[in-house]
């Protein structure tokens, strides 16, 4: 959670360039939110996803039929929690020496 909001996870880091810069130049930011930040390229085990049929899905469910399901990974928050699933892996961003957060 970033600025006291629920809804700010590490996919609403993901989701802007600026943003990404600005929250994974902090030493808190990378250690919660590694992939986002660019440390690692994982997929995130808690994120689930409904489709259309009213099941829960997750990265896994892509993944096991990539080339039938890779569409899925259009949608913006399905991107940026499965990153390594979706090929959307992040540049690294490196913390600032500042560490006072």
């Amino acid at each position: 959670m970033f600025d006291k909001d629920p809804r700010r996870d590490c996919a609403w880091v993901t989701f802007n360039e600026t943003r990404r810069k600005n929250k994974c130049a902090k030493p808190k930011t990378l250690r919660n939110c590694p992939s986002s930040c660019g440390l690692c390229c994982a997929d995130d085990d808690s994120f689930q996803f409904k489709i259309p049929n009213g099941i829960i899905q997750n990265c896994y469910w892509i993944a096991k039929k990539y080339e039938k399901r890779k569409g899925k990974c259009n949608k913006k928050k399905v991107r940026t929690h499965c990153h390594q699933t979706c090929d959307n892996c992040q540049e690294h961003i490196a913390e600032d020496d500042d560490t006072g957060v």
